[in-house]
């Protein structure tokens, strides 16, 4: 997890880095591509979500707009409780 704290796959989403370079909350947990584990909200604690360490867990850059695109999705996840567009 990109916090480093303990929890079951199941407390936690998944953030996915595509093989078309797109990065995305995954709603399956089956997504192709390389994954890492973030908080539920992207809280990871008394932290917020740091681009760097997302960026190099999933060993890919990530773009401004993708930046942006990836926290909206955190977001409405959080407010709602499904992932919003985790599917697509």
């Amino acid at each position: 997890m990109i916090c480093g704290k303990k929890a079951s796959k199941q407390e936690l989403r998944r953030v996915v880095a595509g093989p078309e370079s797109n990065v995305l909350l995954d709603a399956t947990g089956k997504l192709p591509g390389r994954g890492a584990y973030v908080c539920p909200g992207g809280n990871c604690g008394q932290k917020s979500l740091d681009r760097r360490r997302i960026e190099h867990a999933l060993r890919t850059k990530i773009n401004d707009e993708q930046w942006a695109e990836l926290l909206q999705s955190i977001e409405a996840e959080a407010q709602t409780g499904s992932l919003a567009g985790g599917g697509k």
